[in-house]
């Protein structure tokens, strides 16, 4: 199913079934990819993986990201969630909405919704085209909170206690980072063609945006441009 959040849609099936895990591979157009599992309590992440302290801090910051954990062995989640990595991508509940849909079942596959390489869907337009065209997608959770521009879920680790993040995204956009050229001019600094951002500078800091994605397409090139227009507006650089 679809379900709508903050920054777009999820796609969400039970983590503990390989054929809702292959029909959701089959919908996403994403063969081999490890997909993250969202948990409804630490406890529920405990059973399936391994935490110290810093990790438990991070998946309950208000940040809330995606952190890449040691699975165990005795993990219940489908083998075809995680693949050939010894790690799984847990994190929990950041919206009300969750918080109850996760109170009524086990974890969730809970990933981008969106074909692979296309910009994640926000619209709840699109949402409905998406899943009346999909025989894989039973049914769409929505309401009638708009969403405001597309932001995914953040993804970490930790290593040597610090964090690390692998993709600065919900939680952490458009959160400056401090910069040495405080008396520049205001800078648009604009990303490569994988995994492109762009950054905006002004004051001494630095404004890196979500990830936008591969420019392989004419509807991300559009959200890219999108994104330079938000950001200036929300930032008045």
């Amino acid at each position: 199913v679809m379900v709508k959040g903050i920054g777009g849609y999820h796609l969400a099936c039970d983590a503990t079934r390989a054929d809702a895990v292959d029909a959701l591979r089959v919908l996403k157009g994403r063969e081999s990819k490890p997909f993250a599992v969202m948990f409804r309590t630490m406890d529920a992440v405990d059973a399936h993986c391994m935490t110290d302290d810093a990790e438990r801090a991070l998946l309950q910051a208000p940040e809330r990201p995606i952190v890449l954990l040691k699975r165990l062995a005795t993990s219940a989640i489908a083998a075809n969630v995680y693949g050939t990595s010894p790690m799984l991508g847990a994190f929990l509940p950041y919206t009300p909405l969750q918080a109850l849909l996760l109170a009524g079942m086990g974890p969730l596959v809970m990933t981008s919704s969106n074909s692979s390489g296309l910009p994640i869907l926000m619209e709840d337009g699109e949402a409905l085209r998406f899943a009346a065209e999909r025989e894989q997608c039973v049914g769409v959770l929505y309401h009638d909170r708009p969403i405001l521009r597309r932001v995914d879920d953040s993804v970490a680790m930790v290593v040597n206690r610090r964090t690390m993040l692998l993709r600065r995204s919900r939680g952490y956009v458009p959160l400056p980072l401090p910069f040495v050229g405080a008396n520049s001019p205001a800078l648009l600094a604009l990303g490569a063609q994988q995994k492109s951002t762009i950054c905006l500078s002004a004051g001494g800091q630095m404004y890196p945006s979500t990830e936008i994605g591969d420019l392989d397409n004419l509807e991300t090139m559009a959200v890219y441009h999108d994104t330079v227009r938000d950001m200036q507006a929300l930032l008045a650089i």
